[in-house]
């Protein structure tokens, strides 16, 4: 989808990676220029700041410098390639080290910008890297980190558990989850394609939510409720509330071989300080492509 006003409020998610404070709010500037509010750009510092932050959020396209303290570019694009969230992202170097076309070209899905530059080079090849999205099995970005946000909000609101992402690991076919119930949700947006998520509760989650409203214990029926709660809260914070259409709910349990045993994707964990860990799993062989 490429980025343009009146698109369907999903914001692509753009990291920026920059020692050079200047150079980096120049690059945002030129981003939110042409791209208005379709864009959620975060920065880095560094090639290990970055490091820390594509472990806990999914982007749509990261521009990185070369030359940096902590973590240089290279080391940091090859992590990248690694990493669960981001393996398929984008990557655009925009660098003032003479050309290697041998390490410029060793990390797929990579182009190359030098400085200075101006944004009659940027803007397309960024607006091009976000029509493209990441290969063949790219997850929206903005959809991912308000999943997880929502939940969060959720969480603290709610029974004050605070909670925070962990690192996103691979959901292999196969695997078991151990949570006591597990929600699968399938979101139906106009204009796009349906998006299915699981999210993973714990027995003491659940508790937690029948003591503050004061109801039975029906794990089933409190993972329901949880669920309707959550697609409302992300619905709002996307803004799309005129272009959703509607929302389908199953409630499974995280102890029998079902579809979300046999679906493999990104697993990624939600924590609290004293234990208490959900699950949000996006499965690669459904309907999450775009």
């Amino acid at each position: 989808m490429l980025v343009s006003k009146g698109s369907l409020g999903f914001r692509k998610w753009i990291l920026v990676v920059e020692d050079d404070v200047e150079f980096a709010e120049l690059v945002k500037t030129y981003l939110n220029l042409h791209f208005e509010n379709e864009l959620k750009i975060v920065t880095a510092v560094d090639g290990a700041d970055a490091t820390r932050k594509v472990n806990f959020q999914a982007f749509d396209c990261i521009i990185t410098d070369l030359a940096m303290p902590n973590k240089e570019g290279h080391a940091f694009i090859s992590y990248v390639r690694r990493s669960n969230l981001n393996a398929e992202c984008p990557v655009i170097i925009i660098s003032g080290l003479p050309r290697d076309p041998q390490a410029d070209h060793e990390h797929s899905f990579t182009y190359r910008l030098d400085k200075p530059f101006n944004q009659n080079e940027i803007i397309p090849l960024v607006e091009s890297q976000i029509k493209l999205g990441k290969a063949n099995n790219r997850i929206a970005a903005d959809l991912v980190n308000n999943i997880l946000q929502s939940i969060i909000d959720f969480s603290s609101s709610v029974i004050g558990v605070e909670l925070a992402t962990g690192g996103a690991s691979l959901k292999k076919k196969r695997e078991a989850i151990d949570f006591d119930q597990v929600g699968k949700v399938t979101i139906s947006i106009t204009g796009s394609k349906n998006l299915t998520v699981y999210i993973g509760f714990p027995r003491v989650f659940l508790e937690k939510l029948a003591e503050k409203f004061e109801i039975e214990f029906k794990p089933e029926n409190i993972a329901m409720a949880a669920c309707r709660v959550l697609i409302k809260r992300m619905i709002k914070r996307l803004n799309i509330d005129s272009q959703f259409s509607g929302a389908q709910i199953w409630v499974l349990s995280g102890k029998e071989e079902n579809d979300l045993f046999m679906a493999k994707g990104i697993q990624m964990p939600l924590k609290s300080e004293d234990g208490i860990e959900l699950a949000v799993i996006l499965p690669s062989d459904t309907n999450n492509k775009h």
